[in-house]
């Protein structure tokens, strides 16, 4: 297999708005780690995959279409793979979505020029021979967010029987991360890693971070004692937040139950430290098979929700790297569905990635919306839609199947 990859810092150099912080027209200037957009160009210069991770909330639907555009002629749109880290503390550059945070124009056209013209540079750049391992491993850094209440006493009033923000540690999660490598001799010249996990857990809500990704990144890169580039894909999490501490014992608890409290710098430090020491344990395996592909199969947005802004087209995207496929999807998947990544031969590993492209809103299933809830109907007024396509478990568990089945033979 052929390789290029490279790292550049899409950091802000002027104050913008992040998305998701909870201060949707606060401008931030303030930088806590650096912001990185890693790029890994896989193939022959005429039939190139080019995948990009982000470290923003979304990458949105204007983004993508500026750098397809610049890149016309270069990278075939199909051969184009964005996905956002879907880190909190980053500029707002999905402009559909204002309640989230206000569009930061400046960054937008910065990360723009910065990315395009470092895929243009990698693709005139020689490319190296490698070859492909992977590894997977478990973490305790996550926990379902959807917690069942039978009273409930907050802003909204009095509810009963009501599903809330709230740790269930007896509820469905994916503790798993994924790791893969490509390696040129004895040298890893980059890494592509997953998991189910909102990066929701970085204590300051006024400082620019990459969050755990970040942390995660410089970890791998002190272990290999290289600056490699380090590509997160964010994997279908929507229920899945971290297991920060719960709320002091008092009136609030009593009328609300226990409740997230955001970590103390202090306790994120430890958090993240043992996610990092989870990661890094990896025992690694080589990937079979030979070649790079890529798929997208169209959906449109009532596939997921129902009404809201354009787009109303859009992608599911898929590649393979010998018998490894990554299956992507445009929207915050709950972790139910990875239950549909089932391996097609010859594919003997199947990693499942939300926030590609648009997205769009949740992907909750059928008895989460049966039940309510902030996935199910909760973050449709944010993200300016009516509702949750009633269909959309059976429309994207068939889409799953049938991606799955595209990339195998392709």
């Amino acid at each position: 297999m052929w390789a290029r990859s490279a790292s550049i810092d899409i950091s802000p150099k002027s104050p913008a708005v992040l998305g998701a912080n909870g201060l949707p027209k606060v401008p931030v200037s303030a930088v806590a780690d650096q912001l990185e957009a890693n790029i890994l160009v896989l193939g022959r210069k005429d039939a190139s995959l080019v995948i990009i991770t982000l470290d923003l909330l979304y990458v949105g639907f204007r983004l993508r279409y500026a750098i397809e555009t610049r890149l016309l002629g270069v990278v075939a749109p199909d051969r184009l793979f964005l996905a956002a880290t879907h880190t909190h503390r980053a500029p707002m550059v999905d402009v559909s979505k204002p309640e989230l945070g206000h569009f930061a124009e400046t960054a937008f056209h910065s990360i723009v020029d910065r990315v395009s013209d470092a895929v243009r540079e990698l693709l005139n750049s020689p490319a190296r021979s490698v070859t492909v391992e992977s590894s997977h491993g478990n973490h305790s850094a996550g926990v379902n967010r959807r917690k069942r209440r039978r009273f409930v006493v907050d802003r909204h009033g009095i509810r009963f029987n009501s599903v809330i923000m709230a740790p269930n540690r007896n509820g469905p999660n994916d503790p798993q991360f994924r790791r893969l490598r490509l390696v040129d001799g004895s040298q890893v010249m980059a890494e592509l890693w997953s998991t189910a996990l909102h990066p929701t857990g970085f204590p300051f809500r006024e400082r620019m971070s990459a969050d755990f990704p970040g942390y995660v990144r410089r970890a791998i890169r002190d272990q290999t004692r290289t600056d490699l580039p380090v590509l997160f894909l964010q994997g279908f999490s929507g229920d899945i937040r971290p297991l920060t501490p719960t709320n002091k014992l008092g009136l609030r608890r009593l009328l609300q139950g226990r409740r997230f409290a955001g970590f103390s710098p202090e306790q994120y430090d430890d958090w993240v430290a043992q996610l990092v020491t989870d990661v890094l344990d990896a025992k690694w395996k080589s990937v079979t098979g030979d070649g790079v592909a890529s798929v997208r199969l169209p959906v449109d947005r009532d596939s997921f929700v129902v009404g809201g802004p354009p787009p109303s087209e859009g992608w599911l995207h898929a590649f393979r790297l010998g018998d490894l496929a990554i299956l992507g999807v445009p929207s915050e998947v709950v972790t139910e569905y990875s239950s549909s990544l089932v391996p097609v031969p010859p594919i003997t590993d199947i990693w499942g990635v939300g926030c590609i492209d648009h997205v769009w809103g949740y992907a909750p299933t059928q008895a989460m919306l049966a039940e309510g809830g902030y996935e199910a109907c909760g973050f449709c007024s944010h993200f300016g839609v009516e509702s949750v396509n009633p269909r959309v478990e059976t429309e994207l568990r068939d889409n799953l199947r049938a991606l799955s089945s595209l990339i195998a033979t392709t």
